[in-house]
C-alpha cells in the first residue's frame, strides 16, 4: 500500500474528516467507538506487513503479552458496554488493554481537546447525557438497582409469593415508592431489556 493510500485509510483521518465549519468535531457515540475499535484493529493487522516501525513495535509488544484474555476489535463490546469501561475492566483484571482500545480512547481525548471547552469529558468518552435518564453513572446505577429489585422479587416468588404479593412486600420495604404496580411494570420492561441484551 502506498504511503498516500495508507494515510487516507488511517483511522485517525476518519475523525479529522468530521470537523465542522465551526472547527469542532462531534463526540463519537458508543456504537461509533466500537466501530472505530474494529477499524483500528484492521489497520493494525494490515500494518504488520508495512514498514512502519511504530506500529510494528506496538504489534510486537502486544503479541508478546498474554493477549488471549481479551477479545479484539469490535468484539471487545462483549466485555463491557463501552470502550472506557473495557479499559477499566482490563486494569482491574491485570491485563494490558489492546492497542485498538487505547487508540479509540485517544480519539475521544482528541475530540474533547478539539472542542476547546464546549464538550465535557463524559460526553467525549461516554456520549451525551440522555434527557430524563441522566448521565452514564445514573444510567448504570439504575440498571443495577433494577437488577437487585428483580433478584429480590424472584426470591420472594420462589418462597411461594405471587408476583403481586412480592411486589407489595418490596414496595413496603421502599416506603411505597415505587408502588407495587410500578415495580411490576419496571420488571416487565427490565425483562424485555435483558432479553434484548442476551439476544
Amino acid at each position: 500500500m502506498a504511503n498516500d493510500e495508507k494515510h487516507k485509510k488511517h483511522p485517525e483521518m476518519g475523525v479529522l474528516r468530521q470537523v465542522g465549519v465551526d472547527g469542532r468535531i462531534p463526540a463519537l457515540s458508543i456504537d461509533a467507538q466500537w466501530k472505530r475499535a474494529g477499524e483500528w484493529f484492521e489497520f493494525l493487522e494490515e500494518d504488520r506487513d508495512l514498514d512502519d516501525p511504530m506500529m510494528q513495535t506496538l504489534n510486537t509488544a502486544w503479541d508478546s503479552m498474554d493477549a488471549d484474555f481479551v477479545d479484539r476489535g469490535e468484539k471487545l463490546r462483549t466485555t463491557s458496554d463501552c470502550p472506557f469501561s473495557v479499559m477499566f475492566y482490563c486494569l482491574e483484571m491485570g491485563m494490558y488493554p489492546p492497542p485498538e482500545l487505547l487508540f479509540v480512547l485517544q480519539d475521544c481525548w482528541a475530540i474533547y481537546l478539539n472542542n476547546i471547552g464546549h464538550m465535557t469529558l463524559e460526553e467525549a468518552f461516554l456520549g451525551p447525557t440522555v434527557k430524563g435518564v441522566g448521565n452514564y453513572a445514573s444510567r448504570k446505577h439504575s440498571r443495577y438497582r433494577l437488577l437487585g429489585l428483580r433478584w429480590r422479587l424472584d426470591a420472594l416468588i420462589r418462597e411461594g409469593k405471587t408476583k403481586k404479593e412480592a411486589a407489595e412486600i418490596l414496595s413496603n420495604q421502599y416506603n411505597g415508592k415505587p408502588d407495587a404496580d410500578s415495580i411490576l411494570r419496571m420488571m416487565r420492561a427490565f425483562g424485555s431489556w435483558l432479553a434484548k441484551k442476551k439476544g
